[in-house]
């Protein structure tokens, strides 16, 4: 027996975008079973993410659904426009008219491990406005000049983004007002995968000088969605 799944397109939307991060993705419904949450991070474990959404844009039958491939789910999908998804036990039906595709589901403790997924952000030092042009420039930069590296330098109100990859190799700098003066100086070096692999939107960038910082996708969605980075350790 099928179960027909209600869904919002704009939130797949979202977690295909997220699927870029870790193309394997866990959802559960929280324990009030009001949200679907995704708690998960890329393979290298560098970034994490915590997604939060309503149960409407996604209320599949059960407690839990995995994907192995979210982007093969998503490509489906979106062969029809509005299609019906039906759910079996191990698989979903996308129907339109008399066509149907058939995605054959993960088993959750497949694609996820023992290890609790959680990054501690105790307080912001310094924030900053990403607009999703500037995200798209941070990412094509990060390709043009090869990076390894996004160095931030935190000044009063200014913060100054660099991408690096070696000495005598092309670089890209820019200086940004943050939105407040930050509460003290400092540095951090980031990986700059992180902003390869992060997808375009308008965000706000909190960092904390131990070195971590908090990516929140501002939206008119209802979605909650934090993407958390460290600091690498050595450049």
């Amino acid at each position: 027996m099928s179960n027909e799944i209600s869904y919002n397109e704009d939130a797949l939307s979202v977690i295909r975008k997220l699927s870029d991060i870790n193309n394997q993705i866990p959802i559960k419904k929280s324990d009030d079973g009001k949200f679907i949450t995704i708690d998960t991070q890329n393979p290298s474990k560098t970034i994490t993410i915590e997604f939060k959404a309503p149960v409407d844009m996604f209320d599949f039958e059960g407690d839990e659904i995995s994907f192995f491939d979210f982007k093969e789910f998503y490509a489906l999908f979106s062969v029809n426009k509005e299609p019906t998804i039906k759910q079996t036990d191990t698989k979903l039906d996308i129907i339109k008219d008399r066509s149907k595709l058939e995605y054959h589901l993960a088993e959750f403790e497949a694609i996820t491990d023992d290890d609790e997924v959680y990054c501690q952000f105790d307080e912001s030092h310094a924030s900053l406005h990403i607009s999703s042009e500037m995200m798209k420039k941070f990412k094509t930069m990060a390709t043009i000049t090869k990076a390894e590296t996004v160095k931030l330098n935190i000044t009063g109100d200014k913060i100054l983004v660099k991408f690096f990859y070696e000495d005598n190799q092309p670089t890209y700098e820019e200086e940004f007002d943050l939105e407040e003066t930050a509460t003290e100086d400092f540095k951090l070096d980031l990986d700059a995968e992180i902003i390869r692999l992060t997808p375009e939107n308008d965000y706000r960038m909190q960092l904390n000088s131990s070195g971590v910082i908090k990516l929140t996708w501002i939206n008119s969605l209802g979605i909650t969605l934090n993407l958390y980075v460290a600091e690498v350790e050595e450049i």
